[in-house]
């Protein structure tokens, strides 16, 4: 992670320490969640998600409505796939943001119980939608794009239960 060392203005030759941009934007007032200063970072990172959330879904689908038009790919996993990694980065950020920031530190409850939650919904959907395509194959096959939507739906949850918490943290 890059690092910036500045000169401290209260003593000459002392030195502080400022770690990467994600740490200082997932800063949370823990004690003041209403404040404005505390939900700043919040909305920041809500945004990011979001808009994060928004761009793979549109790549996702020319992606996959292309592949599926030129019959690159053949495994029906592949669709998958993709639907899955999807919504990957914006669930990966709202997740991370639901640890506390500095080490030994713990997590409030509600931020700590859904980010348990969070996770057991990303395995659990993984799990359920890669079970569907496998019956799948051997039976009626599915459509690139119901695919994609498969690997896309299997993030949902996990990504909800991270935004909750990361609103209500």
């Amino acid at each position: 992670m890059p690092q910036v060392w500045r000169q401290s203005p209260s003593a000459v030759g002392e030195y502080v320490l400022f770690t990467d941009v994600a740490q200082v934007l997932t800063k949370k007032s823990r004690n003041c969640a209403s404040s404005a200063q505390g939900s700043a970072p919040n909305v920041l990172i809500d945004a990011i998600s979001l808009l994060l959330g928004l761009a793979g879904i549109i790549a996702g689908r020319v992606a996959v409505t292309r592949w599926a038009a030129q019959k690159w790919l053949r495994d029906p996993h592949a669709y998958w796939f993709t639907g899955l990694i999807t919504l990957a980065p914006a669930w990966l950020i709202a997740f991370v943001t639901l640890l506390p920031t500095s080490p030994g530190a713990r997590p409030q409850l509600t931020s700590g119980g859904l980010w348990i939650l969070s996770a057991s919904a990303a395995l659990i959907g993984t799990i359920t939608t890669e079970a569907r395509v496998r019956s799948a194959e051997s039976g009626r096959q599915l459509e690139p794009v119901t695919l994609w939507g498969l690997g896309v739906l299997g993030f949902i949850p996990a990504w909800v239960l991270a935004m909750i918490g990361h609103a209500l943290g």
